[in-house]
């Protein structure tokens, strides 16, 4: 596919992002995400067999500009622990932005398709290193002293993960969002 079909993957996979927030992932159907987009059905099934393979992507793409970013940062000498920090904050705010996360259709996507689970746990996987090595270059400039990355990486997820499902019953402030970032580090034993 051409730079003309990836744009038009990216530009379906925006649009179906938002009814994906909105709507959840098993009321989503491809009808919803032809309206959403403009596409007639015919061209987003060019596209898209499913609403399963057009959140897979959705979820592809993000990882790998989050990807992106982190390796664009090691690159040009970002501090460590301002790249752990940035984030953190992302990644909470992303979560409870109710207009934009998909984290709740993510856990429908799970239960309702068969590949899901599998899927989503590699991406989980994936997303645990690299912040597991963040926060070992973080521990290699004396900035964390954490004795075990992947298990810290894997509790930082597990926390923004129960902050998201909180968030959908009741909303947490910017004060309880404040002091869980505080926890993390002094978890971390934060010497910066």
């Amino acid at each position: 596919m051409g730079r003309k079909g990836d744009k038009t993957k990216s530009n379906i996979a925006a649009a179906a992002r938002k009814v994906f927030a909105q709507k959840g992932f098993a009321r989503t159907t491809m009808q919803d995400i032809c309206n959403a987009s403009g596409m007639s059905r015919g061209g987003l099934y060019r596209h898209f067999d499913s609403t399963s393979a057009v959140f897979i992507y959705i979820i592809n793409e993000e990882q790998e500009k989050a990807l992106a970013s982190l390796k664009l940062a090691i690159k040009t000498r970002v501090p460590a622990y301002k790249i752990f920090d940035k984030f953190l904050r992302a990644r909470i705010s992303q979560v409870l932005d109710a207009q934009t996360s998909i984290d709740n259709a993510v856990s429908e996507f799970v239960s309702c398709d068969p590949e899901g689970a599998a899927f989503l746990a590699g991406n989980i996987n994936k997303s645990v290193k690299i912040l597991a090595d963040i926060i070992r270059i973080c521990r290699s400039e004396r900035i964390f002293s954490c004795n075990d990355p992947e298990g810290m990486a894997r509790h930082i997820f597990w926390v923004i993960e129960g902050m998201s499902r909180h968030n959908a019953l009741i909303k947490i402030t910017d004060s309880e969002i404040e002091k869980q970032i505080r926890l993390i580090y002094e978890t971390l034993k934060f010497s910066g």
